[in-house]
């Protein structure tokens, strides 16, 4: 119980014995509370404690609260002396550089911000789960978005061409061969939308309007190893804005060295100075490259288009399955993303759930989801 006495859940629930221990994999997509707890402890508060103590990074952070709002004490709880607030510049925003109450440890508050993308529950929705104030939750699910998208990055960086070899299926590699002449694909890509509010703006109101979706849009590009696993997530881009744009200004052309070949769609083309720098683009065969234009009929693919073709669409659908998880596992994106929050899925939302996805079951032969 708490000291206003109400009894409130607490993360010993997860735990083996626990009331939660069966729906630990909806709330946070570990399959059990200990791959949790490794998690937790190994990628998001072990160097912490190897350095700074027993409390770690996680139990260091500063927290962020709305302007003109202040963390509140507990009933019957004695003023502390705090130390004085940073402010964040960039979002202006009040630093405090402890957690708020209501949490006994950081590590609720991460099962706290993984349950809310998981679920896809509001500030108030999960207010009234956590039996915690609605700015608290704010606080720390502010807090820790920001904090565990960084974590993951840090520890999902863009893996090496020899990482990338090493790990290649068989499969793939004998398909590849005989599709191209370049048998080292570095990359999978493809360009995923989620939808937003309808904006007031009449020019933003165009700016995110997809014709393809034909509804509002944020659209991000996702990049798989041959493997299966995630190697790049780009920031969320308005939905009208095309695939190539997003390629050339998301930097994933930089991070391509000489004589790696990317996988894509049709909706994708050749960009400018890629194969000058001996790079390559694996699409599959284009009618439109004999000549025709537009509104005049398509000659048929010739045998040997229709081969590569189906021999590319083979090992490019894993990058499909791997959106259709990344959409389905996370109800966060179930609802269209208010204007306010665009910011924080373009950077970090959308980065959590897409490379925490990759610690899921596999692509290949499973069928998404049966949550």
């Amino acid at each position: 119980r708490n000291k206003r006495g109400y009894g409130r859940w607490h993360t010993g629930m997860l735990a083996p014995g626990g009331k939660l221990e069966r729906i630990i994999r909806p709330l946070t997509s570990f399959r059990s509370y200990r791959s949790f707890r490794i998690f937790f402890d190994t990628a998001l508060n072990g160097q912490g404690c190897q350095r700074r103590g027993w409390l770690g990074v996680a139990g260091r952070l500063d927290y962020f609260y709305a302007p003109k709002h202040t963390p509140r004490r507990k009933l019957g709880e004695a003023p502390q002396p705090r130390q004085p607030p940073r402010r964040d510049e960039k979002w202006g925003a009040q630093l405090f550089p402890s957690m708020p109450g209501g949490l006994d440890s950081p590590f609720e508050a991460c099962f706290l911000t993984l349950a809310m993308l998981r679920m896809g529950l509001s500030v108030a929705e999960a207010s009234v789960l956590f039996e915690i104030g609605t700015g608290t939750v704010s606080a720390i699910y502010n807090t820790w978005v920001v904090f565990v998208a960084r974590s993951l990055e840090a520890w999902t960086p863009f893996p090496t061409r020899q990482q990338v070899r090493a790990g290649i299926p068989k499969v793939f590699r004998e398909k590849l061969a005989k599709t191209t002449h370049s048998a080292s694909c570095r990359i999978i890509i493809d360009c995923t939308e989620i939808e937003v509010e309808i904006p007031e703006d009449d020019a933003l109101k165009k700016l995110y309007y997809s014709k393809y979706k034909h509804r509002h849009t944020m659209k991000f590009l996702v990049g798989i190893t041959p493997s299966g696993s995630i190697s790049f997530v780009s920031y969320g881009y308005p939905g009208s804005i095309e695939d190539d744009d997003i390629v050339r200004e998301s930097g994933l052309i930089d991070l391509i060295e000489q004589g790696d070949a990317v996988m894509a769609d049709r909706g994708f083309t050749d960009w400018p100075g890629l194969r000058e720098s001996g790079k390559e683009l694996i699409i599959p065969a284009l009618s439109l490259a004999r000549g025709q234009g537009e509104g005049v009929a398509r000659a048929p693919f010739s045998e040997e288009e229709n081969e590569r073709t189906y021999r590319i669409a083979h090992v490019r659908i894993h990058v499909e399955r791997m959106m259709r998880a990344i959409k389905a596992g996370w109800r966060v994106f179930d609802r269209p993303i208010p204007m306010h929050r665009i910011p924080a899925v373009s950077r970090y939302i959308f980065s959590i759930a897409a490379r925490m996805t990759t610690w899921e079951a596999p692509l290949q032969g499973v069928e998404y989801l049966d949550r």
